[in-house]
């Protein structure tokens, strides 16, 4: 009854994992051929644009999610890092905190970001 029970959810954890990628691939955030991503690590977001076919990779195990920083309320610029993606090379990326953001060019009215 224990070997059952293990099995069950051994196929329930690849079902969903299944769906998660899925999902991710219907959800992304298309800039051409590019996808842009997200991760949130240490009270900063980090966003790099990814070429599609690596995009499974990164979310599965780099933990990337998909759209901006902006999306999760990281509008303010910090600087840019250099991650090493393994067998993808490097890619610069950019990072943002939360804080004040400008609604748009001409409104100078700032809007905490909670």
């Amino acid at each position: 009854m224990g070997s059952k029970k293990v099995f069950i959810i051994y196929v329930l954890g690849i079902m969903w994992n299944l769906l998660y990628i899925t999902t991710l691939l219907f959800t992304i955030q298309k800039t051409n051929e590019n996808i842009v991503m997200h991760k949130i690590h240490r009270g900063k977001c980090g966003e790099v644009s990814l070429p599609s076919r690596i995009v499974p990779f990164a979310a599965r195990f780099g933990g990337l999610k998909p759209r901006g920083c902006a999306s999760c309320g990281y509008h303010t610029y910090f600087g840019t890092e250099t991650v090493a993606m393994g067998p993808f090379g490097e890619k610069e990326v950019c990072l943002y905190v939360r804080g004040k953001c400008i609604i748009n060019e001409t409104d100078t009215t700032a809007v905490e970001n909670r």
